[in-house]
Formats: structure tokens, sequence, C-alpha cells
């Protein structure tokens, strides 16, 4: 399916949809199968069935922020947050109970991914990392002091602060589907790699001192993003990077990949560019309003749904081919 979402329209004026759940500030939004599930300020987790056009509140054991929820299947999915908080859903997100989590910190956590029903990393402040191998019935913390020498524990030259003690603030499995290396990312352009399912880290050159605020992953790519618009691809695995230029110096929170292999990143004051593969620039969204969006699922080939500090809008598209002409004749 062909989704062309390079200096895309509306084809009519985006919805702000109504939530009678109480969506508040929303910080993610994952896939349950058909089913978008959303998670943000205290505590809150919404569901919806039919693309975005109704919401259900559903049943949390919590207060605290939720900053990020991922599945590993239709019905297995986890969420996490500040506490540090890790919540586990076995029923497509409509129920969720609490998942102990032996920190002795109240450090936030920021992002999580499964490889399966029974593996899954999660990341945060501090240079947290927790992994667990049984569906989280147990979580157990990975040092990155522990790992011992070398650039791990060495001072970063912006801001002074050792690798391992970094915010972290996304994590992606690669490729999707398959997850065979993580790569997590974060504060002052850290970038790590783990090739044993998150047992041990190793720092990767990003060629960058810009914090990044997330990573996303399909079958060929890897796409990095963060402040001040900066933005990394590779084609390799993570082998090598290169720079895309976003024209714009906002700060870009989340990123998806379409099914055309192109992608979406949004962000701070309503930022939105469509990336597409082998090119090294980006063409704008149409979106106009000043919202902070953290996140963008496309609802099919006819319409997206924008999450962020105004609860959720979805966005009617029309997918021109002369679109895409404008936005390759700006690359060159």
């Amino acid at each position: 399916m062909a989704i062309g979402l390079a200096g895309c329209k509306l084809t009519e004026r985006a919805v702000a949809l109504s939530v009678a759940a109480g969506s508040g500030l929303v910080l993610d939004v994952a896939m349950a199968a058909d089913r978008l599930v959303a998670v943000g300020e205290h505590g809150r987790v919404v569901f919806s069935d039919d693309r975005g056009g109704q919401w259900q509140r559903a049943s949390t054991p919590v207060r605290e922020v939720l900053t990020a929820v991922a599945f590993a299947d239709e019905r297995h999915g986890w969420a996490v947050g500040h506490g540090p908080v890790v919540l586990h859903t076995a029923d497509r997100g409509a129920t969720w109970v609490e998942q102990s989590i032996a920190s002795d910190k109240a450090e936030p956590l920021f992002d999580v991914v499964f490889r399966d029903a029974r593996t899954g990393i999660a990341v945060g402040a501090f240079g947290q990392i927790w992994r667990t191998e049984d569906g989280g019935q147990r979580w157990e913390s990975v040092s990155l002091h522990e790992q011992g020498e070398g650039e791990l524990t060495e001072p970063m030259g912006v801001s002074g602060v050792p690798v391992a003690d970094a915010h972290l603030y996304g994590i992606a499995c690669f490729p999707q589907p398959g997850c065979a290396v993580l790569f997590a990312v974060g504060e002052g352009g850290v970038m790590l790699r783990s090739d044993d399912a998150g047992k041990r880290w190793q720092y990767v050159d990003s060629g960058t001192a810009v914090s990044f605020f997330g990573i996303v992953a399909n079958a060929q790519r890897l796409l990095a993003f963060g402040m001040f618009g900066r933005a990394i691809v590779s084609e390799d695995g993570g082998e090598t990077w290169s720079e895309i230029e976003t024209d714009t110096e906002r700060s870009l929170f989340a990123g998806t990949w379409l099914p055309d292999g192109g992608a979406v990143l949004v962000g701070n004051d309503g930022v939105g560019r469509h990336y597409e593969p082998g090119g090294d620039r980006t063409a704008p969204l149409g979106y106009a309003d000043r919202d902070t969006l953290t996140a963008f699922v496309p609802l099919g080939s006819d319409a997206a749904l924008l999450a962020g500090d105004m609860g959720f809008v979805r966005m009617p598209l029309s997918f021109a081919v002369a679109s895409r002409v404008s936005a390759n004749q700006r690359s060159n």
C-alpha cells in the first residue's frame, strides 16, 4: 500500500476529537491489532476501536504520568512512566495491572519495547535500563557502570555527564519485524547498541551532541530524532548514520514509519515532517496549529491520528502525486 505524505494537504479541516474519557495530555499511542491505545498524565489510558472516533477510559491502578506504551502482540502490552512504574495488560489495553520494579530511586522511565511476549526492555532517566525475560513478572536492572571500561563511563563532551548516567529517552528493535539488535538514544546525542537482547550495551558514535528524544525502526532503516529538529538515518542496521535536513529547529518528539517506507516526525509547536527513503531532506505536513505533538499513527491510506497536549486530532489527508513531485524537486 503506497502512502505519500510529502507536502500533504488536509482534504478538510482537521477535526479535534472530543474524548468523553478525558484524555488530557497524551504522550504515546500504540496499536493493539486494530485498537488504538493511548497513555498520558494522571495514569490515564484510553482506547478506541473505531479509528479514534470514540474513546473509552481503561482501568489502571496508578496516577503517575505514563510516558510510553508498546504491544508485543494484539493482546499483551506494557506502559511505563514516572515512579518508575510499569503496567501490563492482557486484554488489548482495557484493564491494566502494575508490575513490580525494584528501584530505590524515584526516577521516570521514558520508553519500552518488547521483542516478544516475554522479553522486554525499558529505559529512563540517569541511564536506567530494565529488562525482563518472563513478561514482566520480574524486572532486572542493567547497570552500564558495571559493563566496565571505555566509552560507557567516560564523560560526554558537552555536559560532562558519563554516558552511563545519561537520560535515555527512546529505544527501538531492529529490524521490524525480527528484532535482532536494540538501539537506545538519549541525552547529549548518546546512542547505545545491544546485540544480546539488552544484557550488554556498547556506545555508538552518533556524530552529534544534540539530545535524541526517540528512535524508530522498520525492516530496512533506523531513524533517530530530537532537539533542534535533528534527525539522522541509517540504511545499514546502525553501522553508519546520515543527517537529514528537516528545515526546522523545533524539537522532534515522535516518529513513525509508514507502509511505503517513508516516515513522519512530529514535535513542538505543531511541527510535522515527512521523510522519503533515500533522501536527505523532509517536507512539511499540513498541520497548522501550534500544539505539542507526541504521536502520529497512520489510519490506513486515508487518515492519520495526531496526539499531544490537545488530546487527539484526526486528519483526513490527500496523497496527491503532485505533492510528492514537489517535495522531490525541493530536495534537488
